[in-house]
């Protein structure tokens, strides 16, 4: 069945639904009696598209019978010019929707090269599926956080949506009990996180079980996680001080990411 038939039949079906008396009003294209369109259409022939099928056309045709249509029916051919105009518009819409996700994220509109991207082959499979999680290390400079908004960038041309934040930002928005919850929810089911600067602060009792929220829920999920740090997880006070906190990062999949590349 043609797109023109399913468009026309949805039309039919909605009709049919709101006024009872658009049964009967049709006819058969096979012998011309007003049929129940469109419970029967005529698919594979020369009326592939908009006339009617009767109960006894559409019985003798069960039973291996061929049928001449009465009439062969054309529809109209589509305006390239108004199909251009339609794909144009419809590619309008999924980039804006992009610059949405992506702004929405709150990760920085800064660009990288192919080059240093192809240095970040860890993140590439996070936008690919192949892994749900990544510790992202490295001294500053080496283009750590243009390589976050090129995943994010990634990320949200497949129509998904991430939250970009960095550790101070989210502590601190956490301290007020009426954002905390709020954050806490968005951060853990967002489809893709990622935290900036990890491990930057000491490790406190309050603290460490903020991550524990966040990443425990993130692993019972399997969603996509990104931490991104100058330090290794060993080598971080917040991590190598909580047991919990290591397990799960080994858990979720975070391994050591060891980068170069140019400078941010």
């Amino acid at each position: 069945m043609s797109e023109a038939t399913r468009a026309i039949a949805s039309i039919a079906e909605r009709a049919v639904s709101e006024d009872p008396t658009f049964w009967g009003t049709v006819p058969c294209a096979y012998c011309g009696k007003r049929c129940r369109w469109p419970v029967g259409l005529v698919a594979g022939g020369p009326l592939d598209d908009i006339e009617g099928l009767c109960d006894t056309c559409e019985a003798a045709i069960n039973r291996g019978k061929t049928l001449k249509p009465r009439r062969r029916i054309e529809l109209p051919k589509p305006d390239p010019a108004v199909v251009d105009r339609f794909k144009r518009e419809e590619e309008q819409r999924e980039a804006l929707d992009r610059r949405r996700l992506f702004a929405a994220s709150g990760a920085p509109d800064i660009p990288i090269t192919a080059a240093q991207w192809r240095q970040f082959p860890a993140l590439q499979a996070l936008v690919d599926g192949e892994r749900h999680g990544c510790f992202l290390v490295g001294p500053i400079g080496i283009g750590k956080t243009r390589a976050c908004a090129e995943l994010v960038r990634r990320w949200s041309a497949t129509g998904r949506k991430s939250i970009y934040i960095s550790e101070g930002d989210m502590l601190s928005t956490m301290r007020d009990d009426a954002n905390r919850r709020t954050l806490l929810l968005d951060m853990q089911r967002v489809p893709l996180l990622i935290i900036d600067d990890c491990g930057a602060r000491k490790a406190t009792p309050w603290r460490i079980e903020t991550y524990f929220d966040v990443l425990d829920q993130r692993y019972a999920n399997r969603r996509p996680t990104l931490l991104v740090s100058n330090k290794t997880p060993s080598e971080s006070d917040m991590f190598a001080t909580e047991a919990r906190l290591m397990r799960r990062l080994l858990e979720i999949g975070h391994d050591e990411v060891t980068t170069v590349g140019s400078d941010e």
